[in-house]
């Protein structure tokens, strides 16, 4: 796993500055893993983690770290092929649960999830807070109203 602070970075990779290792070259590897994935099984499904919003944005005097042309500028491949299916990127939520969760029960989060266009969840924590969140995956497993997800796995 890799770290970097890139809030303070306007480019799309850092230059010059003493870090053990540059944003380029994490942002490198990973457009080289997800190439070298696809290029084995183009329908492999390939996901990258950000540890916050501020390094996938390009809003709010934010800079997108990960979108093609910075995933380019680092290591010449892109990650995203979107355009391969006719679709814009999905939107996945991470690391979510009640308990900082507006107010909402854990259900009540996983429904809205399901039913606001989100491409999917991953709940936060299934170890400490396991009970609750099963709980939560239990009560939508048998929703089909957006349609079912065929995966390969």
């Amino acid at each position: 796993m890799f770290r970097h602070d890139y809030t303070s970075e306007q480019r799309c990779w850092v230059g010059g500055q003493k870090i053990q290792l540059p944003a380029n070259a994490k942002l490198r590897f990973i457009s080289w893993q997800a190439d070298a994935i696809k290029q084995e099984d183009p329908k492999a499904l390939v996901t990258v983690g950000v540890w916050n919003p501020k390094s996938n944005t390009d809003h709010f005097n934010m800079v997108d770290h990960y979108k093609d042309s910075c995933l380019y500028k680092a290591g010449h491949k892109t990650l995203h092929r979107w355009q391969d299916y006719g679709t814009s990127k999905p939107i996945v939520i991470g690391e979510f649960y009640k308990q900082d969760g507006g107010g909402m029960t854990t259900n009540q989060l996983f429904d809205f999830v399901y039913r606001h266009g989100y491409s999917g969840a991953w709940s936060w924590d299934l170890v400490s807070n396991g009970p609750d969140q099963r709980g939560g995956i239990t009560h939508i497993k048998n929703y089909s109203g957006n349609g079912k997800i065929q995966l390969n796995i």
